[in-house]
Protein backbone atom coordinates (compact mmCIF):
# COMPACT_ATOMS: atom_id res chain seq x y z
CA UNK A 1 0.00 0.00 0.00
CA UNK A 2 1.22 3.51 -0.63
CA UNK A 3 1.44 5.84 1.65
CA UNK A 4 3.63 8.61 0.86
CA UNK A 5 1.67 11.98 -0.53
CA UNK A 6 1.94 14.16 -3.72
CA UNK A 7 2.84 16.84 -1.52
CA UNK A 8 5.98 14.93 0.55
CA UNK A 9 7.36 13.65 -2.79
CA UNK A 10 7.21 17.21 -4.02
CA UNK A 11 8.76 18.51 -0.87
CA UNK A 12 11.91 16.13 -0.65
CA UNK A 13 12.62 17.03 -4.13
CA UNK A 14 12.41 21.06 -3.60
CA UNK A 15 14.47 20.13 -0.06
CA UNK A 16 17.20 18.27 -1.89
CA UNK A 17 17.08 21.20 -4.97
CA UNK A 18 17.31 23.73 -2.21
CA UNK A 19 20.39 22.36 -0.29
CA UNK A 20 22.22 21.43 -3.87
CA UNK A 21 21.96 24.80 -4.59
CA UNK A 22 23.60 25.90 -1.76
CA UNK A 23 26.40 23.24 -2.15
CA UNK A 24 26.99 23.90 -5.66
CA UNK A 25 27.33 27.89 -4.91
CA UNK A 26 29.80 27.19 -2.06
CA UNK A 27 31.66 24.20 -3.97
CA UNK A 28 32.00 26.55 -7.02
CA UNK A 29 33.00 29.73 -5.86
CA UNK A 30 34.47 29.69 -2.40
CA UNK A 31 38.01 29.10 -3.41
CA UNK A 32 38.09 32.20 -5.78
CA UNK A 33 36.66 33.90 -3.26
CA UNK A 34 39.49 33.18 -0.71
CA UNK A 35 42.25 33.27 -3.21
CA UNK A 36 41.20 36.30 -5.09
CA UNK A 37 39.07 38.55 -3.17
CA UNK A 38 40.39 37.26 0.29
CA UNK A 39 44.05 37.65 -0.76
CA UNK A 40 44.23 34.30 1.30
CA UNK A 41 47.73 32.24 -0.25
CA UNK A 42 46.85 29.51 -2.40
CA UNK A 43 48.63 27.38 0.05
CA UNK A 44 46.96 28.43 2.88
CA UNK A 45 43.27 27.56 1.07
CA UNK A 46 44.35 24.50 -0.07
CA UNK A 47 45.03 23.30 3.61
CA UNK A 48 41.80 24.83 4.62
CA UNK A 49 40.06 22.36 2.08
CA UNK A 50 42.13 19.09 3.18
CA UNK A 51 41.73 19.79 6.64
CA UNK A 52 37.84 20.32 6.32
CA UNK A 53 37.58 17.13 4.10
CA UNK A 54 39.11 15.19 6.68
CA UNK A 55 36.94 16.17 9.40
CA UNK A 56 33.97 15.96 7.38
CA UNK A 57 35.13 12.59 7.32
CA UNK A 58 34.77 12.08 11.01
CA UNK A 59 32.02 14.59 11.02
CA UNK A 60 29.51 12.54 8.75
CA UNK A 61 30.07 9.47 11.40
CA UNK A 62 29.50 11.07 14.30
CA UNK A 63 25.96 13.15 12.54
CA UNK A 64 25.28 9.26 11.84
CA UNK A 65 25.61 8.15 15.01
CA UNK A 66 23.76 11.34 16.67
CA UNK A 67 20.96 10.62 14.34
CA UNK A 68 20.44 7.29 15.00
CA UNK A 69 20.36 8.23 18.64
CA UNK A 70 17.33 10.54 18.41
CA UNK A 71 14.16 9.82 19.84
CA UNK A 72 11.68 13.28 19.81
CA UNK A 73 7.91 14.23 19.99
CA UNK A 74 8.88 15.31 15.99
CA UNK A 75 10.28 11.82 14.75
CA UNK A 76 14.33 10.96 14.64
CA UNK A 77 15.52 13.31 11.76
CA UNK A 78 12.50 16.27 11.48
CA UNK A 79 13.84 18.28 14.29
CA UNK A 80 17.22 18.31 11.99
CA UNK A 81 15.05 19.13 9.15
CA UNK A 82 13.99 22.17 10.74
CA UNK A 83 16.83 23.10 12.50
CA UNK A 84 19.62 22.56 9.81
CA UNK A 85 18.23 24.65 6.80
CA UNK A 86 18.63 28.21 9.35
CA UNK A 87 22.28 27.02 10.45
CA UNK A 88 23.29 26.16 6.81
CA UNK A 89 22.39 29.40 5.33
CA UNK A 90 24.27 31.63 8.16
CA UNK A 91 27.74 30.02 7.56
CA UNK A 92 27.27 30.21 3.55
CA UNK A 93 26.47 33.67 3.99
CA UNK A 94 29.51 33.99 6.57
CA UNK A 95 31.94 32.12 3.76
CA UNK A 96 31.56 34.82 1.02
CA UNK A 97 31.64 37.47 4.13
CA UNK A 98 35.06 39.82 4.12
CA UNK A 99 35.50 40.57 7.89
CA UNK A 100 38.61 42.62 7.35
CA UNK A 101 41.58 42.26 9.74
CA UNK A 102 45.16 41.12 9.44
CA UNK A 103 46.45 38.36 7.04
CA UNK A 104 46.41 35.54 9.46
CA UNK A 105 43.14 36.77 11.03
CA UNK A 106 41.62 36.44 7.67
CA UNK A 107 42.83 32.65 6.96
CA UNK A 108 41.73 31.64 10.15
CA UNK A 109 38.56 33.41 10.02
CA UNK A 110 37.99 31.82 6.67
CA UNK A 111 38.67 28.45 8.22
CA UNK A 112 36.18 28.39 10.59
CA UNK A 113 33.87 29.80 8.55
CA UNK A 114 34.58 27.08 6.29
CA UNK A 115 34.55 24.24 8.69
CA UNK A 116 31.35 25.04 10.52
CA UNK A 117 29.36 25.38 6.63
CA UNK A 118 30.79 22.00 6.18
CA UNK A 119 29.20 21.18 9.53
CA UNK A 120 26.05 22.47 9.22
CA UNK A 121 25.82 20.95 5.84
CA UNK A 122 25.66 17.44 7.80
CA UNK A 123 23.60 18.01 9.92
CA UNK A 124 21.32 18.65 7.25
CA UNK A 125 22.39 15.68 4.74
CA UNK A 126 22.50 13.07 6.63
CA UNK A 127 18.83 13.26 7.94
CA UNK A 128 17.03 14.49 4.46
CA UNK A 129 18.32 11.65 3.10
CA UNK A 130 18.27 8.54 5.75
CA UNK A 131 14.20 9.82 6.31
CA UNK A 132 13.29 8.08 2.97
CA UNK A 133 14.41 4.83 4.70
CA UNK A 134 11.31 5.84 7.33
CA UNK A 135 9.27 7.36 4.82
CA UNK A 136 6.83 4.20 3.80
CA UNK A 137 6.81 0.32 4.84
CA UNK A 138 6.77 -0.15 1.30
CA UNK A 139 9.97 -0.83 -0.41
CA UNK A 140 9.19 1.15 -3.76
CA UNK A 141 7.89 3.84 -2.59
CA UNK A 142 11.46 4.66 -0.81
CA UNK A 143 13.23 3.90 -3.11
CA UNK A 144 11.09 6.47 -5.44
CA UNK A 145 12.13 9.03 -2.67
CA UNK A 146 16.30 8.45 -3.62
CA UNK A 147 15.54 9.10 -7.10
CA UNK A 148 13.33 12.40 -6.25
CA UNK A 149 16.15 13.79 -4.23
CA UNK A 150 18.73 12.56 -6.92
CA UNK A 151 16.48 14.59 -9.21
CA UNK A 152 15.97 17.81 -7.16
CA UNK A 153 19.87 17.55 -6.70
CA UNK A 154 20.54 17.68 -10.25
CA UNK A 155 18.06 20.14 -10.83
CA UNK A 156 19.52 22.65 -7.83
CA UNK A 157 23.07 22.19 -9.31
CA UNK A 158 21.93 23.25 -13.10
CA UNK A 159 19.97 26.28 -11.74
CA UNK A 160 23.09 27.61 -10.00
CA UNK A 161 25.55 26.66 -12.80
CA UNK A 162 23.36 28.65 -15.37
CA UNK A 163 22.12 31.22 -13.08
CA UNK A 164 24.79 32.14 -11.07
CA UNK A 165 26.82 34.60 -13.07
CA UNK A 166 23.41 36.85 -13.82
CA UNK A 167 23.16 36.42 -9.99
CA UNK A 168 26.73 37.77 -8.87
CA UNK A 169 26.38 40.46 -12.07
CA UNK A 170 23.22 41.54 -10.94
CA UNK A 171 24.90 42.35 -7.16
CA UNK A 172 28.06 44.11 -8.94
CA UNK A 173 30.07 41.27 -10.84
CA UNK A 174 32.47 38.77 -10.31
CA UNK A 175 35.55 40.85 -8.88
CA UNK A 176 33.45 42.33 -5.83
CA UNK A 177 33.43 40.62 -2.74
CA UNK A 178 29.95 42.58 -1.55
CA UNK A 179 28.64 40.65 -4.34
CA UNK A 180 29.30 37.25 -3.03
CA UNK A 181 27.75 37.74 -0.09
CA UNK A 182 24.97 38.78 -1.58
CA UNK A 183 24.56 36.02 -3.78
CA UNK A 184 25.08 33.87 -1.25
CA UNK A 185 22.51 35.42 0.83
CA UNK A 186 20.05 35.55 -1.53
CA UNK A 187 21.21 31.74 -2.65
CA UNK A 188 20.74 30.53 0.49
CA UNK A 189 17.66 31.87 1.52
CA UNK A 190 15.79 30.36 -1.31
CA UNK A 191 17.44 27.26 -1.02
CA UNK A 192 16.99 26.97 3.09
CA UNK A 193 13.29 28.06 2.36
CA UNK A 194 12.99 24.75 0.47
CA UNK A 195 14.96 22.90 3.01
CA UNK A 196 12.89 23.88 5.98
CA UNK A 197 9.65 22.74 3.93
CA UNK A 198 10.75 19.33 4.35
CA UNK A 199 10.91 19.42 8.40
CA UNK A 200 7.12 20.48 8.32
CA UNK A 201 5.83 18.29 5.29
CA UNK A 202 8.17 14.72 5.70
CA UNK A 203 6.88 12.14 7.82
CA UNK A 204 8.56 9.11 9.43
CA UNK A 205 6.00 6.65 9.26
CA UNK A 206 8.78 3.27 10.69
CA UNK A 207 9.27 3.84 14.30
CA UNK A 208 12.54 3.80 15.16
CA UNK A 209 14.42 1.29 17.40
CA UNK A 210 14.45 1.37 21.25
CA UNK A 211 18.14 1.65 21.56
CA UNK A 212 20.69 3.14 18.29
CA UNK A 213 23.38 0.98 17.55
CA UNK A 214 26.20 0.27 19.43
CA UNK A 215 29.36 2.31 18.02
CA UNK A 216 31.67 -0.92 18.18
CA UNK A 217 28.37 -2.84 16.17
CA UNK A 218 29.32 -0.63 13.27
CA UNK A 219 31.34 2.50 12.15
CA UNK A 220 28.22 3.89 9.91
CA UNK A 221 24.68 4.61 10.68
CA UNK A 222 22.20 1.91 10.95
CA UNK A 223 20.44 3.45 7.77
CA UNK A 224 22.60 3.33 4.82
CA UNK A 225 21.74 6.08 2.81
CA UNK A 226 23.07 8.22 -0.52
CA UNK A 227 24.66 11.14 -0.22
CA UNK A 228 24.12 14.77 -2.29
CA UNK A 229 28.00 14.94 -1.80
CA UNK A 230 30.13 13.48 -4.59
Amino acid sequence: MKTISGAEKLTYTGSLLGQNMIYSFVTMYVMFFFTDLLRIPSQSVTVIMVAASLWDAVNDILMGMIADRTNTRWGKFRPYLLAGPFVIAVTTILCFWNFGGSAAGTVAVAAVCYVLWGMSYTVYDIPIWAISSVSSHNADEKNGMVTLGKIGGTLGTVIVSVGSVALLNAFGGERSAPAYAAAAATVAGAGALLMLLSGFVLRERIAPPAKGVPFAATSTPSWTTPRSRP
